[in-house]
This record gives C-alpha cells, structure tokens and sequence, in this order.
C-alpha cells in the first residue's frame, strides 16, 4: 500500500501524515533553533546518549538528497516554508508556462516544459508535503502528453499531435466527452496515435469501472509494442481493485483495523493478477513500485498481514527511491499491527528472496525497534497495543529485545542457508547490529569483522566497519576501532554513515587523550556547540595556538584565531591578545547592513535586552568576524592595559590602591566583555548550564574546568578576586572599604546571575578565593557609610544609577526666634489647658451620669417589689379559691353514683383508650395500670354524672379555672422573681 494508495483510500491517513510532518518539523526547529542543545553535537544533545550514538541512522523517508546527506548541518536549519512556497510556486508557473507554449504550438519548448514538470516534481525533488497544486493529476497528464510529443520523432504529423494534445487537456480541464472524442478522431487519423486514443478513451468511461477495464485490456492486447501498454495494463489492475468488493467496502479508511477477510473476489483475484503481471512484463518499468504497492494494499483489504508486509519489503528493496520512500510509509501502518505468526509466516516467505530478507531486517531493528513510537500514535489514534510511553532511553526494552532476538534469529538462519558471499556477509552483519542493540559487544565486534573479511561491499561494508569500530570503541580496544571508523569515513564522505562515524571517532580520540584530534572531527562535522566548547573551555591558549599553527589550510581559521585572541584577553595576556586579532581577516563593515534595514524596529525593542552587545544588529545567517568585534576587544586591551600601568606606576598606596580599584571597577561594569559571539552565537550559558546540569564530561576534572571558565567569562567573577585583592593588600585606604563593598555586590549579583551560578550558590559554593557578605563589610569597617542601593552601582565613579552614592547628611536645622519660641510656649500652655478641661468635663459626665443610673436602678427595685407583693396577694385570693372549689368538688364526687360492677368487667372499653391494641394489650388488667384506669374510669364516670347536674357545669369550670389562674400566676412569680 504506497501512500499514493492511502491517500486515495483514506482522508485520515493524509491528515495524519501532515500532522506527523509538522510534529517533526516544530521538533527539529526546537531541538536546534530554540531549544537548549541539538541532535547535532556529543555533550550538548538532549536526545541522544552515548548508546544512541552508535545506532546506525534508520531508513530515511524523505527525499533523495536528505537520505544520501542525512547529517549536514544546513538540514537541521529551521524548515524554510518561505522556499517551499516559492517552489511551489514556481512548478505551477512552470505548468502555465506548458499550457502557453500548448496553446502557441510550439511543441518543442511544450517537450522541454514538460520534462522539467516531471524532473521537479519527482519523489525525491518534489516535498511531499507543501506540494505545488494538483501535482500527481498534473503529472499524469505530462506524462500521456511526452507519449504523444513522442510520436513526432517517429513521423507523427504536429497536426495530429496537437488535436491529441487538445483532447488531452479538454480531460484534464472543462471534461466534455463530445469535445474530447471529437479531438481524437482528428487525432485517429495518424495511425502513430491509434494507442493513444485508445488510452485516453477508455479513460473517459472512468465512472464504468469494468468498461473502463475493458477498454485498457484491449489496448494492451491490440498494441503489444506501444509505449502506453504498461499505463494501460497498470490502470486496468487498479480499476478491478476498486470495483472490488474488498475495496468498496474497507476504502474509507478502516481497512486495517477491520478488514474483510471474505471479500477475495473475482474482481480482487483480477487486480492482484494485473499487478503481478505489471511487475513480470515491465521489471524495470515507471509503474512497478506502484504495482508491488497496490499488492500490498490489497492483501491488507482481506486481513493478510503478513503478505502485505512482504509486498512492502520487496518494495523496500528495491533501486527505486520513491518506491523505498512509500513502502516506509506503509510499513508505519502495518508493522505494529503483526503479530509473531504473522511475522513468522513473513520470515518464511523472505527467506527465498535474500535482497528483501535484508531490507526487513534492517527496517525492523533501526525503523521499528528503535523508531519514533509518535509515528504509530498518529496513525492509531491511541491504540499502541499496549505499548509503554516510558521506553528506556538508550539500552533496548524488553520489547525491542524481542525484536532484536527475532532478528537475529532470522539473519542466522539466512546466513546459513546462502553459499553467496556478499549475501551471506549481510546477514552476519544484520546479526551484528542485533547484538550490538543487545550489548553483546565482543560477539558483534567479531561477526562485523567476519563480514570483512568476506568481502562485505557497499553498505553492507560501510555498516560492517560501523559495527566494528562502535563495538571495539565500547570495548575500549582503541586501535582497532579508529581503523575502521577512519576506514569509514574515508569511504563515505558525506552520506549516511558519514555523522555517526566522525562523532564515534571524535568520542574515541577524547577518551584516548588525543584533543586537538576530537577538535578535528568537530570542526569537520560543524558541531558548532562543540567546536566552541573546545575553543573557549577545555583547550589552553596554548593548546589552541599550537592547533592552530599546524593546520595553516584550516577552513575555520579566522575564526579560531579570533578565538584564541578572546581567550588571551581572559589571561590578561594583550600583546598576546592584539597579535591573534591582527592575524584574522575580518568580514565587510556592511556585511550586515540588509540585516540592521530590516529587523531595525524588533532590534530596538527585544534585541538589545536579550542578546550579547556584540550580537546585536548581526545577521545570524553570516558566519564570520565582524570588524567591530575587533575595534571593540583591541580596545579593551589597550584600556585595562593602560589601568594596570597606573597601577605600576602609582607613587603610594593610596594610589595605587585607587588605581587597582579602577582595574576592577571596568571590568565590573561592562557586561560580557570576554564574550565569544561567533562561537556561542548567544547560547553559552543555558548550553553550559544544561552540560553541569546533566553532568555530560568527558575529560578529567573537566566540571573543575568550567568553574575556572566561568570565573574568568562572567565579569562580576573576574573582577572579584581583583577587589578582594585590594582589600588585602591595602585594607586602610578608602578604595579597600569600597571594594570590599563592592565584593559583597558581586556575590550577591553571582547568586541569581544565571542558572550555573545559582546552582553553586544554593549548594554553599562562590566564585573567588572567600565569600563576602554586607555583615562582613560591617565587621571590617564598622564606620563605613552603605551607599544608596546596590542595583545600580558603578564602583569606578562610586555612583548608583547615574546619582550620588551616598545620601547627603541631612542640614540641622536653625534655631528659632524668642518671638517663635514665645508663641510655641504659648500653645503648649494653652494645649495643656484644653486638655484639662477636657477631662474635667468628661469626669463630670460621668459622674452625673452613674447618679442618674442608680436613681432609675432604685425606682424599678422599688416597683418589682411592689409587684411580687401585687403577686403574693393574688395568689393567697386564688388559695382561697381553690379551696373552696376542691370542697364543693369533694361533695358533688360523693353525692354521685359509682360506676356499675358490669361496666368494670369490660375489656373493650378499657382497650377504647389504649394507644395500640397489639402493643397495649399484653398489659391489661395488670396490676397497677388496671387500677389506675379503674380509678380514672370512675372519675370520668361521676364527672359525667356531675355535669348533668343543675349547677354542675359551672362547679367544674370554677374548679379548673381557679387551678389554672393559680398554676400560671404561681409560675409568673417564680420565673420573674
């Protein structure tokens, strides 16, 4: 299934497949643009360790040129969608410009438009994702117009060459049967095109499959010879396809997921034929890589897995690099999903084909094993079969083991079974780089070196001599292993091998000791973030000089000799320093001219606060020394020079202790003085930053060089020792107090200065010989006067931004008249009396305030009394009352009849006033409770008797109401008591 097939039967995947582009585009352009590091460098690669530097590079997917120079550094620039564009662009002017010259008749300049249209939109020109427009529709038809343009060479009249031409377009545009066939039996009349419009006619019956099928087939059996018969038997095994009922059915997009394992139809049976035939009659033909595609499609429609993966890998291995690129393509759809039978029974087909046998194994260590597991997350839409996101970065997981192991497995088998040398040295390779992956070096190491020595050529060689000198490297055999990496890189200058080999080959010649050697390899791969590492750190000047002296013809001369002149400038070493800068040919003052024009105004507002002054208004593009560099660094030399001879020079210690203050003091204030723009290119620190914070050395006290390096760069460090020295030496004059002072500044600013400085501040380091804090400026000089602030103050005029250093002692102030003192006693006088009578007043407020409270307080007492006495004498009245009322109750009750013995022994009436006849039941007639409901049963019996009495309603009610009043009024009292 080539991707020409997949984007034809599915939107998603060409959706994805731009997302998956961009996705690596924005990576690249992060990784080297602005990220910290690049995938182009060995101690500043965030991506890589040193297991993956030595994994041989996966097979490419785009472009010819990108897979023959994989690693070239203008590859990893920012991806340019300005040229894209105007590509694109100037490939649909291209395509105007033919239809012009159609139009014209001028067949000729029609020929060579054409054959230009197909050369630049070929795979490995055209990009595959910001393509100009209609680009495979526009190719067909260039394609079908060259057969015809083909016919004048073979007598054809132009006449009938033209109205074939017509007919063409007339398809390609407006399509109008009528128009079309009209121009190809003009056409028709030249027996040199009867094929031709054969092809174009049964084309125009497209919307009918078969007939369309038809008409192609007829074409192939009546003109055995013609040059269209290869387009025609290829478009009628793509029409069978899509009347398929495999294809109507899975085309939208779920083949792989679902496919239909019952649809191997007649008409499915018929494509898979014409495909095979394809490949059998044209093996070299334009169509084969799309018919070894379109097969392995097919097979995926009805659920084959493991037979689409062999059409994929034959495809894989074959000289057609636009066949190379779909079938990787394709393989990122199907590979994930087999499983172990399904690669078994693929393994077992490709053991006869050795070519495919090969690409399956390499495909599926470095493409699948270790390849980008993103790629599948695109296309399943987060079905990874349970894959882990969390893939140990460097040694294999478990998984991969496995497919290392399966790999290894087969290459040995196949290595076995073939007598041929070349074949066979391939296969004791691919074993090779499994054991390799698998960290079994000295069995990888010997299986590479026994491909050698059977005559492994090519890329087999190449990846032969890979093996070999990664795993003696690791083995730490040293002389072995640059042999052959210096063998491969002879062999392969600039290829796909030719990164990996130098950045093994550089690692190896640090580990041995040999520096200038590893510089060599850097320089020669443009690791710019190495080079510069070398140069500005790990190197001595001397080191640098003497590298420099050898190589008189080395390419980056200038800019290493400016390099060793900044490095000079750090040891204080300034004739040393203006010789270097006097050796280097600087670029043109109006190198950056168009630069400054046009990024003028976003200079002006971002630039100069992000980037080093050096930096600012150069073109980043245009590598090279800037003249201005130079006036600049010469001109520091010649100023602190002139500082330490004023030092020299001074006649006491007064002075000279000024003099050195002032040495110091320039240094402080000017930011970034030592700086190297053309190597760090205004990087240094986060790369610097992230190389401590890793911990990625490679050389002996290597983390005790870069502090050494940040103390003589950074300028609040480089000038710290100068300030504690005149604090030493000379600790009575008025420059010792202040450079002491300013020593405390530069702790305090190193602290947060930047990210590597922070960390050794927050560990309990600091840079120079002792830490200074404002408490031990305190303690050495208890008297001395802080100036105004610390932000902002610049040691050399003892100043803070731009305004004196100190606050002037403020002025007493005069003594005032006898008149003003006067008046001031006065007020007081009259102040004091004010408040005097204020509280005089406030007390007698009071005072009469509390009188007023105890009269009312003695009043309500007297009024409560008065009530309770009101209350008492209610009482005693309704006392009284209720005697009488009990009395007359008393005798009513005995004048009235008791209840009757029959009514006593009644159940039901006494379960008439029980709550719950199933709760209360069980207590009935029991003891106490019986007697009381007797009792209660008898009052109510003689009170009904009692209000059928004359007078015996109102008895009652005197009764109650006489109880009642007492009760509440009884209850009143007692709560208000």
């Amino acid at each position: 299934m080539n991707m020409r097939s997949i984007k034809t039967a599915t939107s998603k995947a060409s959706v994805v497949l731009t997302a998956l582009c961009i996705l690596a585009i924005a990576v690249t352009v992060f990784g080297c643009g602005w990220g910290v590091g690049s995938d182009h460098s060995v101690r500043f690669n965030p991506y890589r360790n040193e297991t993956e530097f030595g994994r041989l590079p996966p097979l490419p997917k785009y472009g010819a040129e990108a897979a023959n120079k994989l690693f070239s550094w203008h590859q990893d620039v920012a991806y340019d969608w300005e040229l894209e564009e105007k590509t694109a662009k100037s490939i649909d002017k291209l395509w105007e410009t033919a239809a012009a010259r159609e139009a014209d008749g001028r067949l000729g300049d029609l020929r060579r438009c054409l054959s230009e249209y197909l050369q630049r939109t070929a795979a490995e020109r055209s990009s595959r994702w910001n393509r100009a427009t209609d680009v495979q529709k526009r190719r067909n038809s260039a394609i079908d117009k060259l057969d015809a343009l083909g016919e004048l060479d073979r007598g054809a009249s132009q006449s009938a060459v033209a109205e074939y031409l017509a007919a063409r377009t007339e398809y390609d545009g407006a399509c109008r049967p009528d128009e079309v066939l009209r121009h190809l039996s003009l056409a028709r009349e030249e027996f040199r095109l009867r094929d031709n419009g054969d092809y174009l006619q049964a084309a125009l019956s497209r919307d009918d499959l078969e007939l369309a099928a038809d008409g192609f087939e007829r074409l192939a059996h009546i003109y055995p010879h013609s040059e269209k018969r290869e387009a025609a038997l290829y478009m009628s095994a793509v029409l069978k396809m899509k009347s398929s009922e495999s294809y109507k059915y899975q085309h939208d997009g779920r083949a792989l997921k679902d496919p239909c394992v019952d649809c191997r139809d007649k008409a499915w049976k018929g494509a898979q034929q014409g495909f095979e035939r394809v490949i059998r009659e044209y093996p070299k033909g334009r169509y084969r890589a799309d018919a070894r595609g379109w097969l392995g499609y097919l097979s995926g429609l009805v659920g084959d897995k493991a037979q689409a993966l062999c059409e994929y890998y034959r495809l894989l291995s074959e000289s057609d690099h636009a066949g190379r690129v779909e079938a990787l393509f394709s393989l990122c759809l199907v590979r994930h999903r087999a499983d172990d039978s399904a690669m078994d029974r693929v393994e077992k087909a490709l053991e006869r084909e050795p070519a495919a046998a090969l690409a399956y194994a390499y495909h599926n260590i470095y493409n699948y094993a270790f390849g980008p597991k993103y790629e599948r997350d695109f296309y399943e839409d987060g079905d990874d079969e349970g894959e882990s996101d969390d893939e140990p970065a460097g040694q294999a997981s478990p998984g991969q083991k496995r497919e290392l192991a399966r790999v290894a497995s087969f290459a040995t088998r196949m290595m076995n079974k073939f007598s041929s040398s070349s074949l066979t040295a391939g296969f004791v390779v691919r074993v090779a780089e499994a054991d390799l992956e698998l960290g079994r070096e000295a069995d990888a190491s010997a299986l590479a070196r026994r491909a050698l020595r059977m005559g492994a050529v090519g890329d087999i060689r190449a990846e032969a001599l890979w093996i070999a000198g990664v795993s003696e490297f690791r083995r730490r055999r040293y002389s072995t292993a640059r042999q052959a990496l210096v063998a491969l890189i002879a062999e392969h200058r600039n290829d796909r091998y030719t990164e990996g080999a130098r950045r093994q080959l550089a690692m190896l010649e640090e580990d041995t000791g040999n520096i200038e050697a590893a510089l060599d390899q850097y320089l020669a791969l443009d690791y710019r973030h190495d080079v510069a590492y070398f140069v500005d750190v790990l190197l001595t000047p001397e080191q640098l000089a003497a590298f420099i002296e050898r190589r008189p013809g080395l390419a980056n001369r200038d800019e290493l000799q400016y390099s060793l002149g900044i490095r000079y400038l750090r040891d204080r070493r300034w004739d040393e320093a203006r010789s270097a800068f006097a050796k280097v040919k600087p670029l043109g003052r109006d190198v950056d001219s168009s630069y400054q024009w046009t990024h003028q105004e976003y200079n002006s507002r971002y630039e100069e606060e992000k980037e080093p002054p050096k930096l600012q208004d150069c073109d980043p593009k245009i590598r090279g020394v800037r003249r201005h560099w130079i006036d600049q660094d010469v001109r520091t030399a010649n100023d602190l020079e002139a500082l330490e001879r004023r030092v020299e020079g001074a006649p006491d210690d007064e002075s000279r202790a000024e003099a050195l203050y002032q040495v110091a003091s320039y240094e402080f204030e000017r930011s970034l003085l030592f700086y190297n723009p053309l190597a760090w290119h205004g990087q240094r620190h986060y790369l610097l930053v992230d190389l401590d914070e890793r911990g990625a050395f490679r050389q002996p006290n290597e983390s005790q060089v870069l502090f050494d390096h940040m103390q003589r760069h950074d300028m609040a460090a480089n000038s710290l020792a100068i300030f504690l020295e005149v604090a030493r030496r000379f600790p009575n004059t008025r420059a010792a107090r202040d450079a002491l002072y300013t020593a405390a500044v530069c702790h305090e600013r190193l602290a947060d200065y930047n990210g590597y400085w922070r960390a050794v501040y927050d560990e309990g380091g600091h840079a120079g010989e002792r830490m200074v804090a404002y408490g031990d400026v305190r303690a050495a000089y208890p008297e001395y006067r802080f100036p105004r602030g610390t932000v902002g103050w610049e040691p050399s005029t003892r100043t803070v931004e731009g305004g004196p250093g100190w606050e002037k002692p403020p002025r007493p102030k005069p003594r005032p008249s006898k008149w003003a003192r006067a008046v001031k006693l006065a007020d007081s006088w009259v102040s004091e009396g004010f408040k005097f009578l204020n509280r005089a007043l406030t007390d007698l407020e009071f005072l009469l305030k509390q009188g007023w409270l105890g009269i009312v307080s003695f009043f309500a007492f007297v009024g409560h009394c008065f009530w309770v006495l009101a209350m008492c004498g209610w009482l005693w009245f309704l006392w009284r009352r209720m005697r009488e009322a009990r009395v007359l109750m008393d005798e009513a009750l005995a004048r009235s009849k008791p209840r009757p013995a029959e009514e006593r022994l009644n159940q039901d009436t006494l379960l008439a006033v029980t709550p719950s006849v199933s709760v209360m039941k069980r207590y009935l007639n029991q003891d106490m409770r019986a007697r009381w409901l007797e009792i209660v049963y008898d009052l109510e019996y003689k009170i009904h008797q009692i209000v059928g009495e004359k007078r015996g309603i109102s008895l009652v009610a005197f009764y109650a109401a006489s109880h009642a009043l007492f009760a509440v009024l009884l209850v009143r009292l007692l709560v208000n008591w």
